[in-house]
């Protein structure tokens, strides 16, 4: 049998475990805690008089298996390959291992999934509500409060656990000089969607299929809040309403409605434009009213071969010359990643 070595070091609420194989700690008190071990797992234990419940959350920091989301990981989304290298010197018996570029599929299903609600076990909460109230009953008002705190903390720490591991980083440090040049004259024309005084957004549709049901429009406004879980390391234009959200990456479209991503490669993008009469009673200022009640405002269409996008821009050259710019820079996108 051989030696084991474990020593525990309190501090308040906080306590140090040193073990043969590193050092791990918790915090919280008798009955309630959120403890790392050395090998960097993360559990929340609950429990008293000898019955315990312990829930592990996310894995050890560094592991060989499934890939997951997580801020140390950059995905390099659809980014061209590294270029070989040209040099004369030997090459290393062992090389280090590139990992391919990912392909707009496998990214769309990494930012689905992280659009998905916490799972937070139904069991622990429950647990953790039994264990407040009898420290409560037992303990008073003062422990209570304590083991309420406490919870509260481990909820905390729980939940910017899950956004660190949940986050999925976009690498575009790939692009090329003409890809980064014409990546910034789509984000152009979007940007300048936000210009106008009224900017609505229509629910989604399919391709092909027609609607001039406008009752259903939505604000729409035009930022760089890019969709929740998603961090990019260039600036992009985003379009967010209640229907759904639209971020213009430099390798496509980035479409989130109802939790549910996909990725559009510029060159499968189709852009549209036309004018629509809108019954609007209070129309903005500079909007073109052709009778009271009524106005022409611009539609901007973009279309997915899975879905379609509409919004409505309160003045018809700004649509029109929004529209123009876009195809425009899409076909010089084509012929760079055709």
């Amino acid at each position: 049998m051989g030696w084991i070595f474990r020593k525990s070091i309190n501090m308040g609420p906080l306590r140090w475990n040193l073990s043969r194989r590193g050092l791990g700690w918790s915090v919280g008190r008798k009955g309630l805690r959120y403890s790392q071990g050395a090998s960097g797992r993360r559990y929340v234990t609950i429990g008293a008089g000898g019955l315990y419940y312990r829930h592990p959350i996310g894995g050890p920091p560094a592991q060989t298996g499934r890939q997951t989301a997580s801020p140390t990981t950059l995905h390099p989304a659809l980014a061209p390959a590294p270029a070989p290298s040209t040099s004369t010197k030997p090459v290393p018996s062992a090389p280090p291992v590139q990992r391919a570029p990912m392909t707009a599929q496998e990214v769309a299903d990494l930012i689905t999934e992280a659009q998905q609600p916490f799972r937070w076990d139904f069991t622990a909460a429950v647990a953790a509500a039994v264990i407040a109230l009898a420290a409560l009953v037992q303990g008073g008002i003062g422990a209570g409060i304590v083991t309420a705190v406490v919870g509260g903390v481990i909820a905390i720490v729980v939940r910017q656990v899950e956004r660190h591991r949940r986050a999925v980083v976009i690498d575009c440090s790939g692009l090329s000089a003409a890809e980064r040049s014409t990546a910034i004259r789509i984000h152009g024309p979007v940007r300048c969607m936000g210009t106008v005084q009224g900017l609505w957004a229509m629910p989604p549709i399919a391709p092909g299929t027609t609607s001039t049901d406008v009752d259903t429009r939505a604000i729409a406004s035009v930022g760089d809040n890019e969709p929740p879980w998603v961090v990019t390391d260039i600036n992009t234009p985003n379009i967010v309403c209640r229907h759904w959200h639209a971020c213009f990456l430099p390798h496509g479209l980035l479409l989130l409605i109802n939790g549910h991503a996909t990725v559009t490669p510029y060159r499968d993008l189709h852009i549209s434009g036309l004018e629509v009469l809108v019954d609007d009673t209070l129309p903005p200022p500079e909007a073109d009213v052709v009778t009271p009640g009524r106005c022409r405002y611009g539609q901007v269409t973009i279309t997915t071969p899975a879905m379609s996008v509409r919004l409505i821009l309160s003045r018809v050259d700004v649509a029109k010359q929004c529209v123009g710019d876009l195809v425009a820079a899409i076909k010089d996108m084509r012929a760079i990643a055709p």
